[in-house]
């Protein structure tokens, strides 16, 4: 009997979302390293993107998951600014919040 074990990470491709503003998403399974090695194949196609187009990159928010098996997913939204672009700084990634609650008792 032969066993066949598929090892996969795959990704998305790049989608523009704004005239610089760009998303990228990656899954791995557990033996491409599940989140980090997801979280690993949407960074470096981010940064791949942005030196293709001569820029720098900004990650503006990683988001990232994981599925039954040990594997896991990672989407990342990213900028492609000039060197020296002044909004081209150390980014503050902060966790998107699962849950919102709006309250509209006062209107």
């Amino acid at each position: 009997m032969i066993f066949l074990l598929s090892a996969c990470a795959t990704n998305s491709g790049v989608v523009r979302l704004g005239p610089d503003t760009f998303l990228v998403s990656a899954s791995a399974d557990i033996f491409r390293g599940g989140g980090a090695g997801a979280r690993g194949v949407a960074l470096n196609d981010a940064q791949e993107h942005c030196r293709k187009l001569g820029k720098e990159l900004l990650t503006t928010n990683l988001k990232q998951g994981g599925f039954v098996g040990g594997g896991g997913t990672t989407e990342v939204v990213f900028r492609c600014l000039d060197q020296g672009d002044p909004e081209l700084k150390r980014p503050t990634l902060e966790r998107a919040p699962d849950t919102v609650i709006q309250d509209n008792r006062s209107r």
